[in-house]
């Protein structure tokens, strides 16, 4: 059973158990006997000290404890006061749980059955209800993770917001520390709020503690410590004080200390104007841990631009490299991994309907990724892959062609010429290095050289060279297998076939796919 409350602004009222009347002057004071009508009403600052803050909180029992902002005496007042102040903008949306109560199993008459049945008692009092901050842009019903994680399925995905079922909610906020975009929030305060607050007022403020209110203890509370009482850990909310505000941070007895992270340097955070403003402070200072690249199949995708649509943080974009030239770009950073775009694709659905293992998006996490801008799609143009890593790139069919007719001609010339395998295989590769970086994604060209140039000091390139060489090989053979797009496949060329040990392969792609697994180029580099 839902309700909504607080429509009316609330007044902020302070309860003082100690510490004399020269504090937060202007603000209403009340006594302990008021302290749960106050908390109703609004939110209620408690003045003492730290033994006593800690005796009340314990005793109380109120579901509107996060209500309730702590000072022990010669705190900062100005930002408690701020936090306590901001809760006249809080959306409180709540609901109250109730169930018959259980009727005898004897025989009663008519009159007592209707009074037992008409009996009801709350069960677990005001329940909290998540909420969505105006700002943010919600991936809903494509992104799927507040849903995923929700353990009494109390979550129902609508277009671009969710919607909680009242008498299936616990408001245990689990919800919340799962959305990627952060936007959600549960009744009280939030961690907008607090950042906001401790930008303005919190200079003096060393350490944030965030403490469940069954756990406050006398060592959380300090006058130049920020204590609040918090539902369940937010590990980002966290990270991001620690790494932009530099300050200490703790939750419960846990605590971490201020990290020295300047903000991420990328020219592409200028662009994500599509997301508020806190989602961009948080892309900026790294707190999201994990990276994330989309992958498009240039040949599957039909460039409907309903995964750019469902996007909620602009990593993909719809742009034209021609006046009539539509294409996909993705920008890395903006990137959450909420896997939006690809329960957003048309074509995607419906092959998963018919339950065929191949992707038209694909959403994978990296352990790093550069802050360049790349083309996923291009219309008109069919998509090959990286052969070193796999990764989805746009290049002219003719660099492929090209290759293919140099090695079947180089090959059998050197061979003819009757030099040695490791001689065919270095003019080979200084003959092809330019062609080669050409059909090669931006990382890996970056990587190679760095390789090559760690194991040329070494004098062990040429291994290294055989191995680049021997992929590619397998590529092009796969790509023959897959699309003709040659005379014949190059493998049929015996001294090819010879020279990179391939005569035993009968399937050039799985073979691709397993010689290029176990290369790691930047630990070679």
């Amino acid at each position: 059973m839902r309700r909504k409350g607080l429509g009316n602004p609330m007044k902020v009222k302070v309860l003082v158990l100690s510490g004399g009347d020269d504090v937060f002057k202007g603000l209403k004071r009340i006594d302990k006997d008021s302290i749960y009508k106050a908390l109703e009403e609004g939110s209620v600052i408690v003045v003492g000290e730290a033994d006593e803050i800690v005796s009340f909180v314990n005793e109380l029992n109120s579901p509107y404890w996060h209500r309730l902002f702590l000072c022990p005496i010669g705190c900062n007042e100005a930002l408690i006061e701020a936090l306590a102040k901001s809760a006249e903008d809080w959306k409180y949306d709540y609901s109250v749980q109730l169930k018959p109560a259980k009727i005898a199993k004897e025989k009663v008459n008519r009159k007592e059955f209707l009074r037992e049945l008409f009996k009801v008692v709350v069960r677990g009092g005001v329940i909290p209800l998540p909420s969505h901050y105006i700002s943010a842009r919600c991936a809903s019903p494509y992104c799927m993770e507040c849903k995923s994680v929700c353990p009494t399925n109390a979550v129902i995905l609508k277009d671009r917001h969710v919607i909680v079922d009242p008498d299936k909610c616990t408001g245990c906020g689990k919800c919340v520390l799962a959305c990627p975009t952060r936007s959600l929030y549960m009744p009280g305060l939030d961690e907008r709020t607090v950042v906001k607050a401790l930008k303005v007022y919190g200079e003096s403020i060393s350490k944030v503690v965030f403490v469940k209110k069954d756990m406050l203890k006398r060592e959380h509370l300090n006058p130049t410590w920020l204590t609040l009482l918090w539902l369940e850990r937010d590990e980002v909310l966290e990270k991001y004080i620690r790494r932009s505000l530099r300050k200490e941070t703790c939750f419960n007895d846990e605590c971490y200390s201020p990290e020295e992270i300047e903000a991420e340097d990328c020219k592409l955070l200028n662009e994500l104007f599509s997301i508020d403003e806190y989602l961009y402070e948080l892309i900026k200072f790294g707190v999201f841990e994990r990276r994330y690249l989309v992958e498009i199949d240039q040949d599957l995708c039909t460039l409907c631009s309903e995964c750019v649509r469902a996007c909620p943080t602009g990593a993909l974009e719809e742009t034209y490299l021609a006046i009539d030239q539509k294409a996909i770009a993705f920008n890395p950073f903006s990137c959450v991994g909420c896997q939006a775009c690809a329960r957003a694709c048309p074509p995607e659905r419906e092959i998963m309907k018919l339950k065929i293992p191949i992707h038209v998006i694909q959403v994978k996490e990296t352990k790093e990724i550069n802050c360049e801008k790349m083309t996923l799609v291009v219309e008109g143009q069919k998509g090959f892959k990286c052969f070193l890593c796999g990764r989805n790139i746009i290049v002219p069919e003719s660099n492929y062609m090209n290759l293919y007719n140099s090695i079947n001609i180089l090959v059998n010339n050197y061979v003819k010429q009757g030099l040695k395998e490791e001689e065919i295989i270095e003019k080979l590769f200084d003959v092809l290095s330019l062609s080669i970086s050409e059909v090669l994604c931006e990382d890996c060209k970056r990587n190679l050289a760095m390789a090559l140039k760690k194991m040329s000091e070494a004098g062990k390139h040429v291994a290294l060279e055989r191995l680049v060489l021997k992929l590619l090989v397998l590529y092009l053979s796969c790509l023959q297998r897959k699309r003709n797009l040659f005379p014949q496949d190059i493998l049929e060329n015996e001294n090819v076939r010879k020279l990179f040990k391939l005569e035993w392969v009968r399937d050039p792609c799985e073979e691709w796919e397993n010689v290029r697994r176990v290369i790691d180029l930047k630990r070679l580099g």
